[in-house]
This record gives C-alpha cells, structure tokens and sequence, in this order.
C-alpha cells in the first residue's frame, strides 16, 4: 500500500524550551543520574552489562562512543579493569590513567566526567561515571546511544530525535508556519466541542465559533501561531500538513496477498472513529444470526477495544516518522501497528502492567481527552482487554522492538452460545457480496459481476442466496441489492 496523493513540506520553527516544559504538566524534572541507572544493577552491584554498565579491559580511545552514548541516555559507568563478567583484573598504571581521563573525556566530548580509583580483589581499576547531559554528545563528529550493553551509531532521523528528546519536546510541539486558523475545518471543531461538553471535558464559554480560543484552551497554539498538534489534529487533510498523518486500511489474504485497501484522511481528531466506521461498514465480515424474527449481525472483534487501540495508534504515534499507521484484517485477526517508542526503560510488561499516562504527544493527548475520546490515567489498555474479555475472545498480543508498537486481535478464544440463535453461514462468495453491499449502499446485479471478481454465475448464485437468507433485497430505486442487517 502506498500514498496516492501529493503533500507539500512545511517550515517548522522550533518552541523555545521553557515555554514548552512550563505547557506540560507531564514532563518532571530530571531524575539524578544514580537513581536512574541504578535500576539497571544486579542485586550484587556492577555485575551485569547493561544499558548503563560496561566493563574494559584496558582504556583506548574508543571507548569514548560508549562514554558518549551514556551520556545521550541516562547516564552509566564505565569500568576500566574488569573483563565481560565484571570481575576485575586490573590495570598498570591506574593512578596515572585516572588523572588523564577527565582531559581526554572533556576535549572530546564537551564534559567532566566523575573518575574515581577502586581496588577489587587485590586489582586496581578505575570507575568512570557519566551523567546525562542537556545536550546531544557527539565523538568525532559521530552520535551513539546505548541499546541494552551494546553501543551503536544513529544517523538521520534518529539524530533529530535525540535533539528533541533532550530539548523535551515531541515533534508535534513544532510550529507549523504556514497553517492558519482560518485552514482548520469547522466540522472537526465542532465534534469536538460537541463531545467535549457532552462529557463535561470542556467548560461551557468553548465554542466553535472561536477557533482561536479552543487552540489557546488546548495549548495549541505558540503566540499567534498553530503548533503542528493544532493543524493535525483539526486540518481536514493532515497529510496535506506533515506526509504520513492518516491511517492505512489493508485487507489481506491468509498468504498476505492484499485484496482492497483505504485510506482514513481527516482530521486526526475524528480519524480513529471514522477508520472505525471503514473497517466495520467495509473489511471487517459479520456473523449473521437470527434471534427469535430478527436478523441481527455479530462481529468477531469489539468495537470499543478497536477504537481504543485506533485512538491510541494516533495519540502516541511519533509524527517524525513520515509514514501512516496502518490496520492490517486478515481472516483469523486484525493488527494495528504504528511507529511509536514506549517511555525509556518501559517494556511490553510495563505496558500490561499498572503504569502512569506518559504520553508520547501531550498536546495530542489533551485534545482526545478534552473531547471525552481518551482518559488521562493509563487505562486505555485495561479497556481494550476488558472489551475483549466481555466479547469472548482472547487477550490481544502487544509487540514492540522500541521503535514501533502492532497490537493484534486475533478471533480465536471463548464464543458464548446462545441456544435461541440461529447462525446464518455465509460462503467466501457471499461474504464479498454482502461486503460490497453494505459500503456502497446498494448495487445492481451487474455492478456486483463487474466488481466481486467472481464469474457472472457464482456471482447471481451468491445473491440469489444472500436474497433467500433474507439479508438482502432489492429496492425499487434502480434495482440496487441492498442490505437488510
């Protein structure tokens, strides 16, 4: 799936930072250098490599990556002495090496560092720590960060990155300097105003007849300026704005061959409640059922987890990457995946677990919370898995590899039976039918032969069978086959 429209850059400004830290409640002040790495020790000390461990051997110079590296993150130590299970061997001329490393560290990096002597065992060594620094280090005009004991080099994005993290921004809190107020549309503000007050989330004198007061209630705005939160969030076509701000709709076969695909456009605030309504009105096939004389429609998946896992896809999505989320429905399960990095130090189990509201664009946050679409406390995922539990079916899996987060429903689990319902089965044939149906509102025969891509006969019988299972009938507006559920 690829985008099919054109989008223009914008120029961006950057927010000076006080403004930006004294708008978010959510970023506290920075934590000491030993309390943060020292969640990484073993219950022995300094035992395993990690994210803020490492041990050498002998001192060379380019050891000062890592040195670098710690500094971009949390802080660490560096051990000089000690082989790769932390158990010290020493080192000849320990003293010396202590008394030159400060220099070495601080023409080269830009720092001092803390450079103490230990002696384990009998052997001499020397401990370097490291604490985090305002601002991006660099060695030899190269930047490293730590990744679990490994230290690699970033480029590109992930320098852009760096910066915005140290400077304690997203990339949503930019300016977008050439989106007005009068660009935004009228219709998203007033759902959100509708929403808002319907749910006590937005005090009474919010109109949209004001835009420019709902930006400045919602801190969306920088002077008299729309920050890019403002623009995708209320723009018609965010992707206009910043390439990649809409979600991607995919259905695939079992083999991952992809037979139709969407694109939800909006604006961001109402995007997950209308790619909702994409996914359930066109890629997402009913079961149909009779209940006592009515014929009713069961989905395999919950709405309510869907849309919380929609609203959390474009809440926490890093807009830096200029790719669109996507939804993926194959036959046994729909995923959800969006480029988003979890909290530093988080995991798929802090995830799962109880855990605060840290959300990755604050701004975002705030309006899907003002607008009743969102709760301020972390519990969207607990809603996700109550949904599912409610509707029979297995907790969702949650992946991530730190950069991106895909959560995936599958079908399979608990299905509560009712003994007064009468399951209508449909074939493969019948399903496509009923699916062209249902998003277009109606369609003659013919136009179902020319676009179920099935042979004229099996398409007929398909109808002709859709029509006796009373799911279908044809109005006398044009002969359109229309549904009945």
């Amino acid at each position: 799936m690829s985008e099919s429209h054109c989008h223009k850059y914008q120029v961006f400004r950057i927010i000076p930072i006080w403004k930006v830290i004294s708008a978010h409640p959510a970023y506290m002040p920075k934590i000491s250098m030993d309390e943060r790495f020292t969640e990484h020790l073993s219950p022995e000390g300094y035992k395993i490599e990690n994210q803020a461990v490492e041990y050498k051997e002998s001192w060379n110079d380019r050891h000062l990556a890592t040195l670098a590296a710690m500094a971009n993150g949390s802080g660490g130590v560096l051990f000089i002495g000690k082989n790769d299970d932390g158990v010290a061997t020493g080192i000849r001329n320990a003293r010396k090496l202590m008394e030159e490393l400060p220099n070495i560290i601080n023409n080269k990096l830009g720092f001092l560092p803390t450079v103490e002597p230990k002696t384990e065992n009998g052997h001499e060594c020397v401990e370097i720590m490291i604490k985090s620094q305002p601002s991006p280090v660099s060695y030899n005009g190269r930047f490293y960060v730590r990744s679990g004991s490994t230290t690699h080099e970033i480029k590109g994005h992930e320098i852009i990155e760096l910066y915005l993290k140290k400077e304690g921004i997203s990339w949503t809190d930019r300016v977008a300097a050439e989106i007005s107020i009068n660009d935004l549309s009228t219709q998203a503000l007033e759902y959100l105003v509708r929403r808002g007050k319907e749910r006590k989330r937005l005090p009474e004198y919010v109109s949209s007849d004001n835009p420019s007061a709902i930006m400045r209630y919602l801190d969306l705005m920088e002077t008299d300026k729309l920050t890019l939160a403002g623009a995708l969030l209320f723009h018609p076509r965010p992707g206009s704005v910043l390439q990649g701000a809409y979600l991607e709709i995919g259905v695939f076969s079992s083999d991952n061959r992809l037979l139709r695909d969407d694109h939800v456009e909006g604006p961001l605030i109402t995007q997950p409640e209308e790619a909702l309504e994409v996914l359930f009105e066109k890629h997402i096939q009913g079961e149909y059922y009779i209940d006592g004389v009515e014929r009713k429609t069961k989905y395999a998946y919950p709405r309510g987890a869907l849309r919380e896992a929609l609203i959390n896809a474009v809440v926490h999505k890093d807009y830096s990457f200029m790719y669109p989320s996507t939804v993926r429905v194959y036959p046994d399960r729909v995923e959800i995946f969006n480029y988003g990095r979890l909290p530093e130090g988080w995991t798929v189990e802090t995830l799962l677990s109880e855990h605060e509201s840290i959300p990755g664009n604050f701004r975002l946050a705030r309006a899907f919370y003002s607008a009743g679409l969102s709760e301020k406390w972390g519990s969207g995922i607990e809603k996700i898995f109550n949904e599912c539990k409610l509707a029979g079916i297995v907790e969702p899996e949650y992946r991530t590899n730190g950069r991106e987060v895909r959560i995936i429903f599958r079908k399979e689990g608990r299905v509560q039976e009712n003994k007064d319902i009468i399951r209508i089965h449909l074939s493969t044939e019948e399903e496509q039918i009923m699916a062209l149906i249902r998003s277009t509102g109606g369609l003659t025969t013919t136009e179902l032969i020319n676009t179920s891509g099935f042979t004229k006969y099996r398409t007929r019988e398909a109808i002709l069978s859709l029509s006796e299972k009373k799911l279908i009938e044809r109005s006398e507006r044009k002969g359109r086959w229309i549904s009945l559920v």
